[in-house]
């Protein structure tokens, strides 16, 4: 059973990754129809749906257009991580 738990905390791991390329990639100039473009949007695809829980919670900081919705949303996946990981142990 704490092979299951053990998975769960790295697909954990690999989710925060993805949101922190996601994040990253915002900052980034694309065109349509690149390869960086495709990768966007499919990193849009996975985590968007999970960022758009905290950004229907958090406003952005008006005037400026900063989103602290990855930021939140990162503490709440590193707090299940580390329960998942209580678990394993």
């Amino acid at each position: 059973m704490s092979s299951v738990f053990y998975m769960a905390y790295r697909l954990i791991n690999v989710y925060e990754t993805l949101i922190v390329v996601r994040c990253i990639l915002t900052w980034v100039p694309t065109r349509r129809g690149t390869l960086l473009d495709d990768v966007t949007t499919a990193l849009a695809t996975l985590v968007d749906p999970y960022l758009d829980i905290f950004r229907r919670l958090i406003p952005q900081a008006s005037g400026m257009g900063v989103d602290f919705s990855p930021i939140v949303a990162m503490f709440a996946l590193e707090a299940i991580s580390r329960l998942v990981l209580r678990l394993v142990m």
